[in-house]
């Protein structure tokens, strides 16, 4: 998010094409609950130096049960920022935060890529932010 000053305050999804819109991304916390054993969700936003479990659903829209099975598939996760440090000219970044593979996807089957990631401050201090977190997807050169 982009603050009044223009500032980069907190962390966004990427949804300036309407094909890397990503149906069901999930920020939780990077360990199970002792007593539950449940991966809760991230209450608040991500801080500098906090492990935290990315997830992210790999869809397999194909209908052909006879060669729409997808026996291995990797997933890429990145981390995007924008250095304001100089606002007449901003400049992008982008960390390979690193890559995960779902295996066994069925036709018309969903399942999570899942990574740990600690994110790291960014830029001037004032603006160690978050901006956006994307994954690659099938057909998608690696960025």
């Amino acid at each position: 998010m982009i603050n009044q000053m223009g500032y980069l305050s907190g962390w966004t999804v990427d949804e300036d094409e309407v094909r890397e819109r990503i149906r069901g991304f999930f920020i939780r916390e990077a360990t199970p609950d002792p007593d539950t054993g449940e991966i809760r969700l991230l209450a608040h936003e991500p801080n500098v130096g906090e492990m935290v479990r990315l997830e992210v659903r790999v869809y397999n829209y194909t209908l052909s049960e006879a060669n729409g099975h997808i026996t291995s598939l990797p997933v890429h996760f990145y981390a995007t920022w924008r250095d304001w440090s100089n606002p007449a000219a901003p400049v992008d970044y982008v960390q390979e935060i690193g890559t995960t593979v779902v295996t066994d996807l069925k036709p018309r089957e969903w399942k999570i890529a899942a990574i740990n990631w600690t994110p790291e401050a960014k830029g001037a201090p004032e603006l160690s932010r978050i901006a956006h977190i994307r994954r690659a997807g099938p057909g998608e050169p690696d960025r």
